[in-house]
């Protein structure tokens, strides 16, 4: 049913997220998943491999329906 569709989602790093402190080349996304932009603070940033993630960030992450909760649970420790 929801297979193939995309989910923009935007959630806030925590300081117990797994991702914290990792650049983002090494975090286990699945694939076609994307961050498409981090707002720290007052600014607004598109990342590369070399970006490190840092509590508090605000991640703008577009998924398929299928891989969504392994990039929550990737990023910041939700889903199942």
């Amino acid at each position: 049913a929801d297979e193939g569709r995309r989910y923009v989602t935007e959630l806030v790093l925590n300081s117990h997220s797994p991702s914290i402190g990792k650049r983002l080349a090494d975090v286990a996304l699945p694939r076609e998943s994307l961050i498409a932009c981090v707002i720290r603070g007052q600014d607004i940033l598109v990342p590369g491999g070399d970006f490190q993630l840092q509590a508090a960030d605000r991640l703008i992450l577009i998924t398929l329906s299928e891989h969504h909760d392994r990039a929550m649970k990737v990023l910041a420790g939700e889903g199942d």
